[in-house]
């Protein structure tokens, strides 16, 4: 059991944009050789795509959300680096970045209902005397 539930919630994002039908300039690294495009690299200083961010989620090399969030931004913010705005690629980038940002905005609401319910529960349990109480550490004496 990863001691790391948010990886689920990014796991689902990064299926949902993966799998987007615009996706296809992020899912792996530039071929900037094979593209004929050797300036890349004096450009975008830190590539990523997204394979190789989910590469490094599933190896657990996060050790919280927001570096994976991060990396991801990248991805899209690369493409528009390098990209003029007139181009179709900074296009779906700057699209696809917007995506990203409402499906994590969608995945964190999804979370915080989630946990507002289970505290709900545990109030209702408490307030039905369900609840353990717990016992001092140290004995109270009179």
């Amino acid at each position: 059991d990863d001691p790391r539930p948010w990886k689920v919630s990014c796991f689902r994002i990064m299926k949902k944009m993966m799998r987007h039908r615009n996706a296809w300039p992020f899912c792996e690294p530039v071929d900037y050789v094979g593209l004929g495009i050797p300036d890349y690299p004096e450009i975008v200083k830190h590539p990523m795509d997204m394979g190789t961010v989910r590469e490094k989620l599933q190896q657990s090399q996060f050790n919280e959300p927001k570096e994976w969030a991060g990396l991801m931004r990248l991805v899209f913010d690369n493409a528009m680096l390098y990209n003029p705005a007139t181009d179709r690629v900074h296009e779906i980038a700057k699209q696809m970045r917007a995506m990203f940002e409402e499906e994590l905005g969608r995945e964190g609401a999804r979370i915080k209902a989630k946990e507002l319910k289970r505290s709900q529960k545990n109030l209702l349990k408490a307030a039905e005397g369900e609840a353990q109480i717990p016992t001092p550490a140290i004995p109270i004496s009179s």
